[in-house]
């Protein structure tokens, strides 16, 4: 061999070595460089993405603590600490509602709040009043007409028979059976 030839075969020999350098190292490293730029481009796109979340996060509990400071600013709702304080303000309401109106409470009774929400629960109570018609739409209207607001579920009204003489009338005080609610936020 020739002193060319062997500078031939050493050079393509080094050239092959370079090459399968090449293909063992860079290739790989530009192939991994490749996809972390890609990774570092999404995660980039999904840190905007929570940050914008993040504001909007924050301007949605702003909203939220507004509209909580205004649920318990409004005189519709049933206002205590607790739902025993509440049921027995309402009692309370409910026995000034019908002592300002003429009627007379036979009896008053608390029946099981019902949940109408994840912080709303509907107070219940039950009362018996005696009196005469026109007491009777003056409760109706005070109770209903007020603050806070207060519904009237269901009224049964129960009448006497007395015999005077040969004929039976109707007493003039009624009965009246009434079942009362209001609504009361849970304080968070």
């Amino acid at each position: 061999m020739t002193p060319l030839q062997r500078r031939v075969l050493a050079v393509a020999i080094l050239l092959t070595l370079i090459t399968g350098l090449a293909q063992l190292l860079v290739v790989p490293t530009i192939a991994a460089y490749s996809n972390v730029k890609g990774e570092i481009a999404e995660k980039t796109a999904l840190l905007d993405r929570y940050g914008g979340l993040s504001a909007r996060q924050e301007r949605l509990q702003a909203m939220i603590e507004e509209r909580r400071q205004h649920l318990e600013d409004d005189p519709l709702f049933l206002k205590a600490p607790t739902e025993s304080l509440t049921t027995a303000k309402l009692q309370e309401h409910v026995r000034e509602a019908i002592e300002q109106t003429g009627g007379s409470i036979q009896a008053i009774e608390s029946l099981p709040t019902i949940e109408k929400g994840n912080a709303l629960h509907q107070i219940n109570v039950r009362v018996d009043i005696i009196g005469d018609i026109r007491d009777a739409k003056e409760i109706l209207g005070y109770i209903e007409g007020g603050e806070p607001v207060l519904f009237v579920e269901r009224v049964d009204i129960l009448a006497n028979l007395v015999h005077l003489g040969d004929e039976p009338r109707i007493e003039r005080d009624l009965r009246l059976r009434m079942l009362i609610s209001g609504y009361w936020q849970k304080p968070q």
